[in-house]
């Protein structure tokens, strides 16, 4: 529902505003914002700049959007490009089709999609379930993480509950190998520690992968496992030491 104290903005061509409380922000054109924006709604399918900070209950792009300062939000939806030089929190879910990169944290509960996630800092949150690439600059923290990887990804630490790692459309890349990025040729993960309960992985690079019950599948290179119940570890696999703690 629409809050009838509030008023809204709709821009269709070129606009610059200064910020302000509203209750609905829509940007179909190019929109500017010099100062810090709070809105029920805003959504952008043109291309939206915020020199400050956002804070919604719902953030739509299917354009362009860049927020120079910290986003708050129930929910993100993103289909295009989303660039934010602070944090990120997210109440509810943070929904990743298109491409998020995020200078500083994300804190959300819930990260879905098939996109492109990178986060220069930490990733905190409950469940995290993406196909495609995800980078982290330092320390993934979650209750699940079910990460189908399409490109490379790298990641520094990873800590969570459940962890499950395997690549995605093998048969793509080899089609369009020639024509693809480097780091789209190969689906796999790059990490420095991974730990959790359980654990299971495929083409999978990392120096210690420790837990309590893991499965190392195809494709991985791992320096050292260390595990405390059961180990599994694929004739394909490459682990250096393996160690019951």
């Amino acid at each position: 529902m629409e809050n009838s104290k509030l008023h809204s903005i709709q821009i269709d061509g070129l606009g610059t505003y200064g910020g302000g409380e509203f209750d609905k922000v829509s940007i179909a054109g190019s929109g500017k914002f010099t100062e810090s924006v709070k809105s029920e709604k805003f959504q952008v399918s043109g291309i939206g700049t915020l020199l400050g900070e956002l804070e919604t209950k719902k953030l739509g792009v299917s354009g362009t959007c860049k927020v120079e300062g910290n986003v708050l939000a129930e929910n993100i939806d993103v289909s295009g490009v989303l660039k934010c030089e602070g944090n990120v929190e997210v109440s509810e879910e943070l929904r990743v089709n298109g491409m998020t990169k995020i200078e500083q944290c994300l804190k959300a509960n819930t990260v879905k999609g098939k996109g492109f996630l990178e986060v220069k800092e930490d990733i905190a949150g409950e469940m995290i379930e993406i196909e495609g690439v995800l980078n982290c600059g330092k320390f993934l923290n979650c209750e699940v993480l079910v990460f189908t990887a399409v490109g490379t990804s790298v990641l520094n630490e990873v800590g969570a509950a459940r962890v499950r790692i395997r690549q995605g459309y093998e048969s793509v890349t080899k089609f369009l190998g020639p024509f693809m990025p480097k780091i789209l040729k190969e689906n796999k993960v790059v990490a420095s520690t991974i730990e959790g309960d359980e654990i299971i992985l495929e083409n999978c690079e990392a120096k210690v992968v420790r837990g309590k019950n893991i499965k190392i599948g195809k494709g991985c290179r791992i320096g050292v496992v260390e595990y405390s119940d059961q180990i599994d570890v694929d004739p394909e696999a490459i682990v250096d030491t393996v160690n019951q703690i």
